[in-house]
């Protein structure tokens, strides 16, 4: 699948936790989200906003409301898309959780994510190309 074409497919799937996600069309949405936030991030920058803690003043930054309405369209995909992805490989999709375990867990779902498809059909359905 081409990047035009899994960009299409992340869309179309947009809640669909069922069936399987290939490597490569993974990949590509990955690219495709990362692009696409930093040129919102570029069009529509956040702020600056000095904040006093204790005496001691710190510089935070602020998502802009783009920002902040790009992350909310994405978020459901994307657990989507992990879960079929981990799918793929014949991992159960609550392992998405794993994500809320610091380094390890993202560790481990960075090396699942790199992982081949299996070849053959499994209990998600048949590979996908």
């Amino acid at each position: 699948m081409n990047f035009v074409d899994s960009i299409k497919a992340y869309w179309r799937g947009y809640a669909n936790f069922h069936g399987r996600t290939s490597k490569k069309t993974f990949w590509w949405t990955i690219l495709f989200l990362v692009l696409a936030g930093m040129a919102i991030g570029i069009i529509f920058p956040g702020g600056m906003h000095m904040q006093e803690v204790m005496g001691y003043q710190f510089s935070t930054r602020e998502d802009s409301a783009m920002q902040n309405l790009w992350s909310v369209a994405t978020f459901l995909p994307s657990i989507a898309l992990g879960v079929r992805r981990l799918q793929d490989i014949g991992k159960p999709g609550p392992y998405m959780w794993f994500v809320l375990l610091p380094v390890v867990g993202w560790i481990l779902l960075l090396v699942w994510f790199l992982t081949p498809g299996q070849p053959e059909a499994n209990k998600d359905g048949e590979p996908v190309a």
